[in-house]
C-alpha cells in the first residue's frame, strides 16, 4: 500500500496542529483502516462472514433510516415536482444545438 500523506511545515508552525493534519491526510488515504484489518490474519470464512455481517448492518440501517423519514412525512419515493410532468423551462434555454 502506497502512502502519499504529506504535510508541510513552516518553521513556526504547531506541532500539534501538523500532528492532526498529519493524522486525517492517512485516515483520508484508508491507512488506519487498512492496518485494522491486517492486525490479526482471518479465515476466507471468517473475512466472508464479517463481510454479510456488515452488509446485513448497513441494510438495518438504511431501512431504519427510511421508516424514520417516512413517519416524519417525507416521502423519498416520491420525485420532486420538476420530474411530475410539471416541468418548467428555464429561461435561459436556447433549444438543442445540433
Amino acid at each position: 500500500m502506497n502512502i502519499n500523506a504529506q504535510v508541510t511545515l513552516d518553521p513556526f508552525s504547531d506541532i500539534e496542529a501538523a500532528l492532526r493534519r498529519l493524522k486525517k491526510a492517512m485516515g483520508k488515504d484508508g491507512l488506519f483502516k487498512e492496518m485494522r484489518r491486517k492486525e490479526f490474519y482471518l479465515k476466507p470464512s471468517e473475512r466472508k462472514r464479517r463481510k454479510r455481517a456488515e452488509a446485513q448492518k448497513r441494510a438495518r440501517k438504511a431501512k431504519k433510516k427510511h421508516i424514520a423519514r417516512r413517519d416524519q412525512g417525507y416521502d423519498e419515493d416520491r420525485k420532486p415536482n420538476h420530474f411530475n410532468g410539471d416541468y418548467v423551462q428555464s429561461p435561459n434555454y436556447r433549444g438543442r444545438k445540433s
